[in-house]
């Protein structure tokens, strides 16, 4: 019970492609793509992805001698079959026909999808058939079945709803999802995980966990930056203040000195008075006196041009202090001002692959 394909296309040569869309419903087309990333993710998890081909939506051909022999099966599985799954197969060269096969259903190609594909899908030597309907026109809209002595026999639901796979190790079940920028809600068929209990994720779902990881980097980015310019500035102000520090300290040194050179004044003026005494009683004593004196009020000037020196420098001294107060507050507006642009780019960057994927989305579309 061979499915025959239109007359105008050439299948001398056993084409891959009959050049029509590839689904019959964005909803079909949604489910085919999200069935065979879910199936590929899961034999990765079970060991079995380098051994496991998955693919879908091509011809397989299963007569070498007559091209229009042939079916195109939504999504399949060969097990055993390196990937990735040929463009077009060929049951004589591949040795095989594929063993797990996937009809997304509709209420247009189901009375087919049931009856003759069926059918055709136990001769050919499928080992398990599945057909779906994610828009749920039909009834029953999810069913599968296993080969039993060349016939398609129907497998059991389970209490969820879902129907366990033998050959996947796995259940297949229909999972009611909410609506997303990239699917309308709906009842879509999902592979769970028999480790987890949870479905698989799909391409979107590891796409929205790839973009959280990454917002999550980038901000651990910005907080290291920040972090970074923090403890700079925080050491350039501890440089600073050990250089207020040491220059306070050389201020009060210089207070000390200033107060010791005020002291050595005073003791010179009294020993200049007694001297001045002595001097009355004795002429040649108060010659003497004179030149000391006149010497002792040379270092007095000595040393108060030296305090009005280091008065000068304190006051030089506490210009820089202020000045390197006003750096620190420059410093501390440029931090600001640079985690915000930082954060602006951040922002412009996520818009920016937002945008490219809604407009590869677009295209995506557009093509279809």
């Amino acid at each position: 019970m061979a499915i025959r394909t239109p007359e105008d296309i050439d299948f001398s040569t056993f084409p891959a492609s009959d050049g029509q869309p590839m689904a019959e419903t964005f909803a079909n087309q949604i489910q085919m793509v999200d069935l065979e990333w879910a199936l590929q993710t899961l034999f990765g998890r079970q060991g079995r992805a380098m051994t496991t081909a998955v693919g879908g939506n091509q011809f397989v051909y299963y007569n070498p001698f007559n091209g229009r022999d042939n079916i195109s099966p939504d999504v399949y599985v060969a097990f055993d079959v390196p990937p990735p799954a040929p463009p077009k197969w060929q049951v004589w060269v591949q040795g095989k026909f594929p063993d797990i096969v996937w009809e997304i259903t509709s209420e247009s190609t189901h009375k087919e999808d049931v009856g003759r594909k069926r059918a055709l899908y136990a001769r050919l030597g499928a080992r398990e058939y599945y057909i779906y309907d994610p828009q749920q026109e039909t009834e029953p809209w999810f069913q599968g079945f296993e080969s039993r002595a060349g016939r398609m026999e129907p497998l059991p639901l389970l209490s969820s709803g879902g129907i366990m796979s033998q050959l996947l190790g796995a259940e297949l079940r229909p999972v009611a999802m909410g609506e997303t920028e990239r699917r309308p809600a709906g009842t879509w068929l999902r592979v769970i995980d028999p480790r987890t209990g949870e479905p698989v994720p799909i391409a979107a779902e590891e796409h929205d966990d790839l973009r959280v990881a990454q917002e999550r980097m980038a901000l651990g980015e910005r907080l290291r930056v920040s972090l970074e310019e923090r403890l700079s500035l925080e050491e350039r102000l501890r440089a600073e203040a050990e250089m207020r520090a040491d220059a306070e300290g050389r201020i009060s040194v210089m207070a000390q000195e200033r107060a010791d050179a005020e002291g050595r004044t005073r003791v010179a003026a009294e020993e200049r008075a007694d001297a001045e005494g002595r001097t009355r009683a004795a002429a040649e004593r108060q010659a003497d006196a004179h030149e000391r004196i006149s010497v002792m009020a040379q270092e007095r000037a000595d040393l108060e041009g030296q305090a009005r020196v280091a008065a000068e420098e304190r006051a030089d001294l506490e210009g820089r202090i202020s000045a390197a107060a006003e750096r620190r507050a420059d410093l501390e507006r440029q931090a600001r001002v640079a985690a915000e642009e930082r954060a602006a780019r951040a922002e412009a960057a996520l818009e920016a692959l937002f945008a490219d994927r809604s407009r590869r989305q677009d295209d995506g579309s557009a093509s279809e």
